[in-house]
């Protein structure tokens, strides 16, 4: 489809020409997203130019009696994509065998059966594009919003055990008074945390648990080794007890 550039070639003309130059930038934008493997020539090679060169050669069997499309002869034509035929390609398809009958009808000055066609060119085009730039935004919102859930939900779970190994071990190392020292206590505990919540339910397991003993109230109740090294390591001062 060539623009004119005899002033005295109509208005409409002009706009229908305007209208499928810009409509075909935008099924060959399509195509080249599903289809890359073939190039920026892709669309042209593989469906504009087979389109037009039906129209000229064979009208008949692209462009029906009744002013219509033949969709079983795009159908056809179609099948050069293969089997898995995405439905993306359908309507790029059948766009451009509309663009294509809308050029025939304005080479045969008819420019009502030219807006028809181009405004059915339109139609699926229209649709099309906008279904799926909503699938894509949606599609990212909506795994957005699932990633950030679960990255919240893991982190909660992550507390609530992280919480639970904790009281856990205050209960193990309460079980007992008269504890060795902090370090075996430390010992004790991990081993039993590990064998009932796993290997890796703590990243650290020495430095958590550790610090969980450390700042008990009453460890040095528990722990009279550490009460006593503490009570002659500072003579006349009482070690003081961690606070809640």
């Amino acid at each position: 489809m060539n623009t004119e550039s005899d002033q005295n070639v109509p208005e409409e003309f002009r706009r229908i020409v305007h209208r499928a130059h810009r409509l075909l930038d935008t099924l060959e934008r399509e195509y080249l997203e599903i289809k890359p493997e073939h190039g920026a020539t892709g669309f042209r090679e593989r469906v504009f130019n087979r389109m037009n060169d039906l129209a000229i050669t064979k009208p008949g069997e692209l462009i029906l009696s009744t002013g219509e499309v033949c969709m079983e002869k795009v159908a056809e034509l179609i099948k050069v994509e293969g089997d898995a035929i995405s439905s993306d390609l359908w309507w790029i398809y059948g766009a451009c065998a509309n663009v294509v009958a809308s050029s025939r009808a304005l080479s045969a000055s008819d420019l009502d059966r030219a807006w028809e066609f181009m405004c059915d060119a339109h139609t699926p085009t229209g649709a099309m594009l906008v279904t799926n730039r909503a699938e894509e935004v949606l599609t990212k919102h909506v795994f957005d919003a699932v990633n950030k859930e679960r990255a919240g939900n893991g982190a909660k779970a992550r507390h609530h055990k992280s919480g639970v190994m904790k009281a856990k071990t205050h209960e193990i190392v309460r079980s007992r008074s008269d504890w060795a020292s902090q370090s075996r206590a430390t010992r004790a505990v991990i081993s039993k945390l590990k064998a009932e919540y796993g290997q890796d339910a703590l990243k650290n397991f020495e430095e958590t648990v550790g610090g969980w003993i450390k700042a008990m109230p009453d460890r040095l109740d528990l722990i009279p080794s550490l009460k006593e090294r503490l009570s002659r390591s500072s003579p006349g001062i009482v070690p003081v007890q961690a606070q809640n």
